[in-house]
């Protein structure tokens, strides 16, 4: 999970140097203090595609063969009941 003194370096720094890997596919960002998960995937042609979800969404990660619902992902951190609210 991101935390405020990560965020931009996450989105940035760590972002560029795992997208210089060509091993890696995805990189997935959860942010710690709000409800936004973000799905970073390289696709053919080794172009980079980002998408964002929401609470009522589910992720999937390809690389490991997964699929989970936001909400799972935020079960038991009181983060639920903030983004309901919003």
């Amino acid at each position: 999970m991101i935390s405020p003194e990560s965020k931009t370096r996450d989105r940035s720094e760590k972002l560029d140097t795992y997208r210089s890997i060509p091993s890696v596919m995805e990189y997935v960002l959860v942010d710690s203090r709000r409800v936004w998960v973000c799905v970073f995937r390289r696709m053919p042609g080794g172009v980079w595609n980002d998408a964002v979800y929401g609470i009522d969404e589910t992720v999937d990660i390809h690389t490991v063969g997964i699929s989970i619902r936001v909400a799972d992902l935020y079960a038991g951190t009181g983060r639920l009941l903030a983004a309901e609210r919003t």
